[in-house]
């Protein structure tokens, strides 16, 4: 890709005209090249994008020049020193600018080309249950048997209600004939409860198994009306799938429609090639790389993109030591991105100047990493003396933080959570609980056992837990996924890592320190060697 170009739109841009204005104030020179007042607005603006991300402070005019002066000087330095021009870096900007068209492409000729109806929101809502809250009503008997003669009895006329009055051994709604009084949605329920949503109203499920008081029984369960969830209310849950099976069948439709124009064809030789020269595809051998592996109207497909779109955890040999399963993968999952991209290029999307200004922005960082890695990182270098009394110094750093161990038991409803603190307060076990209801996906067959600190992203829990004895009982607390009851298994105290386990934290802390260190020495000899000047008069004019 064009990067002289970019260089050359972007030194266009920067050189100054003779038109005296405020933004052409010349605030610093180095090497006889000007930083200008404009220079230090863009700058600014872009640092400010950032920074209101980040929600840090703005930093003074002082600072920010003294920054941009030294962005200019290790670029002009990784310039000089032809890092730019190496066929590696090269290929990463390369990689970066095709990305970069695939994703614009995809905007333009795929999402927005779709369009979801009202009528298919409504659709979609009907068929994944989410348009309606139902009120159910329950008995709960003592045994299968009992709750299979129960149900029989209301299919042949007897009254639910009655029945549960009568016979329901669940305490809490069988003086209201078992009616549990809230309408429940689809996603405000457990797993356990989510079948009854494949029912209509009047209908009974079949017995049920279900924990209470310590032991198993059966229930059997009524659906005794329903009111309707408006869309609004699950908007956003429901356009995500509709939204995603309709980007997926728009990117089909246009792949095909690509392959009849490029007419792609697999170079079979070149696959079996690859597959018996490389062994693995983390190797790097060269020509194979650059083996055409397909090729189509216009252009090819070789190695090095192939592997663009092969995930890093698929970059072994079972995974594509046979031509079929390369040639599968290649089929589905990288002709169709690379015709993308090709249709891009011809219609000039390579060429977008949002793009263009990505693509600039991301050499500039990717050559300031690479001057700095050379430069400095590699050469800083931390003795075992140092690292030892960094951790003699510094013991607090090396503390574990406290871990608990709970067993969490994760609901829809903050009335299911209440009754689940019930059970564990009347000395249900938590586990088996955890097996029935937690909503917590893959950790039912955990007993929903997890591990809570300050540090990880159970930090609510863990603020909550913080100070309870082992044993103890809390929640229903709300956390972004539901509502967590959990019990206290145990804990892990605080304490101090003996430095065989933190030598190697103790030496990566020395390391960070003399890098920033180093790198602060670095600039300052670009600074000398470059003859900075820096007009503070101006500065404070503007």
């Amino acid at each position: 890709m064009p990067v002289k170009l970019i260089l050359a739109a972007c030194a266009a841009v920067l050189c100054r005209t003779d038109t005296a204005s405020a933004a052409d104030v010349v605030l610093a020179e180095i090497a006889g090249q000007h930083v200008t007042a404009n220079d230090l607005r863009v700058f600014r603006e872009a640092v400010e994008d950032v920074r209101r991300s980040g929600k840090t402070e703005p930093a003074p005019d002082s600072l920010m020049l003294e920054s941009l002066i030294d962005k200019k000087l290790l670029l002009k330095e990784a310039e000089e020193s032809g890092i730019s021009a190496e066929p590696g870096f090269v290929a990463k900007l390369e990689v970066f600018h095709r990305q970069k068209v695939l994703t614009e492409y995809k905007r333009l000729a795929i999402n927005r080309q779709v369009e979801v109806s009202e009528e298919e929101l409504l659709a979609q809502q009907k068929l994944e249950g989410r348009d309606r809250a139902v009120r159910i009503a329950g008995i709960l008997l003592e045994t299968e048997e009992e709750a299979l003669a129960a149900r029989q009895e209301v299919l042949d006329g007897a009254d639910f209600g009655e029945l549960a009055r009568q016979r329901s051994l669940y305490k809490e709604t069988r003086d209201q004939g078992g009616v549990v009084p809230q309408y429940m949605r689809l996603d405000d329920t457990s797993k356990f409860l989510r079948r009854i949503f494949q029912l209509q109203a009047g209908e009974i499920t079949e017995p049920l198994r279900f924990l209470y008081e310590k032991k198993w029984r059966y229930t059997i369960i009524k659906v005794l009306d329903e009111i309707p969830v408006p869309l609004y209310e699950v908007r956003d849950l429901v356009a995500e799938g509709v939204y995603g099976r309709k980007r997926a069948e728009r990117a089909e439709v246009l792949a095909d429609s690509l392959s009849k124009v490029f007419e792609p064809r697999i170079n079979m030789e070149a696959v079996e090639a690859v597959l018996r020269e490389r062994g693995s595809l983390d190797a790097d051998l060269e020509a194979i790389r650059r083996l055409p592996i397909c090729t189509y109207n216009g252009g090819s497909i070789t190695l090095d993109e192939f592997l663009q779109f092969v995930p890093e955890a698929k970059r072994d040999s079972e995974q594509f030591s046979d031509p079929e399963s390369f040639v599968k993968f290649l089929e589905e999952g990288v002709v169709p991105q690379e015709l993308f991209i090709a249709e891009a290029t011809a219609a000039g999307i390579d060429r977008d100047q949002k793009i263009l200004d990505a693509l600039e922005l991301y050499r500039q960082d990717q050559l300031m990493q690479e001057l700095r890695l050379r430069n400095v990182d590699r050469l800083v270098t931390v003795s075992e003396q140092e690292a030892r009394g960094y951790y003699d110094n510094h013991p607090e750093v090396f503390h574990t933080g406290e871990k608990i161990e709970v067993i969490e038991i994760l609901v829809g409803i903050p009335e299911e959570g209440e009754w689940i603190r019930e059970q564990l307060d009347a000395g249900e076990d938590a586990g088996t609980l955890a097996r029935e209801y937690t909503i917590r996906e893959g950790m039912a067959h955990h007993d929903g056992r997890i591990t809570i600190s300050k540090n990880s992203r159970h930090r609510k829990l863990y603020e909550t837990a913080e100070g309870l004895e082992d044993g103890a009982v809390f929640g229903p607390v709300k956390t972004h996924s539901g509502y967590s009851v959990c019990k206290i298994l145990g804990r892990e105290a605080p304490v101090l890592r003996p430095y065989s386990e933190s030598a190697r934290r103790a030496a990566a802390i020395v390391k960070i320190r003399k890098r920033k260190r180093a790198f602060s020495d670095y600039v300052r000899t670009l600074r000398q060697k470059h003859a900075v000047r820096v007009f503070y008069d101006e500065l404070a004019k503007i």
